[in-house]
């Protein structure tokens, strides 16, 4: 499903992380599971965590998306 028809530019654009709702996921890996499993009420079937930025925590953030994020969206059966 692509998600970006579905897009809609907040009237004063994007502002404010809330803003990216839907678009981008940020937080701690109980945040991140919910915004997932907001997305995929919508018929989500693929996400992609792009760590690009995350130069100074690549490893630690690719630690907790594998033993806390994943594990808890597979128990969810997001």
């Amino acid at each position: 499903s692509e998600a970006s028809k579905d897009w809609i530019q907040p009237p004063g654009g994007f502002q404010e992380l809330d803003d990216l709702r839907g678009i981008v996921s940020a937080g701690t890996p109980e945040e991140i599971i919910e915004q997932v499993a907001e997305i995929a009420e919508r018929g989500m079937d693929h996400f992609v965590f792009d760590l690009r930025m995350q130069f100074d925590t690549f490893e630690e953030t690719l630690e907790l998306i594998g033993t806390e994020v994943l594990p808890m969206l597979r128990k969810a059966k997001v």
